[in-house]
């Protein structure tokens, strides 16, 4: 269940970022830069799946196959979901203020390190080494 909701912030995330970028987009004088605020979103997505597909604990315990596995997976999901989440947010055309859509964009960033802190707490066993997906 911790899995799905992690899911569904991280995605979520996205999805509001992808939105206030497209409001701000219309108002900057430089074609692009915006997008950018993106690229720490879709780390973060990136390496919390990473993580919670086993391959951390996979790479840890020296199975490279597990771990590349889990790594091709999580890149995969990752681009996917982020295309899905901008053509949405495309799709939609949300009118948000630029202030507000400022706020959207530092309070997803926010939301994207609490989930990879999350998703790090999930793979990680009391004593502090990484749980064997096993």
């Amino acid at each position: 269940m911790r899995r799905a909701f992690l899911a569904f912030v991280l995605g979520m995330s996205l999805f509001l970022q992808s939105a206030a970028v497209l409001a701000l987009e219309a108002d900057a004088p430089g074609p692009g830069l915006w997008w950018l605020t993106l690229l720490p979103v879709l780390a973060s997505h990136g390496v919390s799946g990473f993580v919670v597909l086993g391959g951390a604990a996979a790479f840890a315990s020296g199975r490279w196959q597990v771990a590349a596995g889990c790594l091709a997976a999580s890149v995969t999901i990752t681009v996917l979901i982020a295309l899905v989440a901008i053509l949405l947010a495309w799709w939609m055309r949300i009118e948000i203020p630029a202030t507000f859509a400022m706020l959207l964009v530092v309070v997803s960033l926010i939301a994207s390190l609490l989930g990879s802190l999350a998703a790090f707490q999930m793979a990680i066993v009391p004593g502090g080494r990484l749980v064997p997906k096993e």
